[in-house]
């Protein structure tokens, strides 16, 4: 109990070279209050969000002169500005604000969890003795900072074979890359240099040899690992 503990705690506990890593927050990232006496949670910790809201800003990168320049917004009005230029931020908004919001309604709308299933093929039966439960499963981890690559690492925790796969132009937070990575294997694939056809027919290899994948779902801030049984 005390180690699975841990894990879930474990960027608190990484040291690199023996000391603690970089802070991955942001300066600027954080909460601030708008005009209209409303409060917005601004996400800046990639360089192309930071840089995107400073420019709706227009303002430096500087945390007295990011609250000086939300002042002068109303909460609504920033919120949809941001949005529309695909930043990540949001207001603060109560459980009864939530509750009759068209996002919020949707999400009531859904079940807890919900399975899916997205293609047929006949079971796959796991390891039958083994120390761990997940031998012999290959994943292809898709997934990207936090909520899907630690569940790809739980899978590989448990003795499945998990492949990770990012593109070198896709920004990533070194903390997270390590604290995330423990157990899996790694690959850089460029896939903006394939034209369609080429570019679908290599997922379908990729995928093809892999018994399971950890994609996240966009636009929900979620990622769900779920299982693709082999076609063979």
């Amino acid at each position: 109990m005390r180690a699975a503990a841990a894990t879930f705690r474990s960027g608190r506990y990484l040291t690199v070279d023996g000391g603690p890593p970089i802070d991955p927050w942001s300066p600027i990232a954080g909460y601030y209050e708008t005009g209209d006496g409303r409060w917005m949670q601004l996400h800046t910790n990639f360089p192309h969000h930071r840089d995107g809201v400073l420019r709706v800003l227009g303002c430096v990168e500087d945390r007295r002169a990011v609250a000086a320049a939300l002042a002068g917004w109303q909460g609504q009005e920033l919120e949809d500005t941001l949005a529309a230029a695909n930043m990540c931020a949001g207001l603060v908004r109560s459980s009864e604000e939530w509750a009759t919001h068209g996002q919020g309604r949707a999400v009531a709308a859904l079940p807890l969890m919900e399975i899916i299933r997205i293609g047929e093929a006949p079971p796959r039966p796991l390891a039958a003795a083994s120390a761990h439960p997940l031998s012999g499963v290959r994943v292809l981890d898709l997934s990207r900072i936090i909520a899907g690559p630690v569940a790809g690492r739980a899978l590989a925790e448990h003795g499945a074979d998990v492949l990770l796969i990012t593109a070198p132009h896709l920004p990533s937070i070194p903390l997270l890359v390590m604290d995330t990575g423990r157990g899996k294997l790694s690959a850089q694939l460029e896939l903006r240099r394939f034209k369609i056809p080429e570019l679908r027919a290599s997922g379908e290899r990729i995928r093809a040899d892999n018994d399971g994948s950890d994609a996240r779902q966009s636009p929900s801030r979620w990622s769900i690992p779920y299982l693709l049984r082999r076609r063979r």
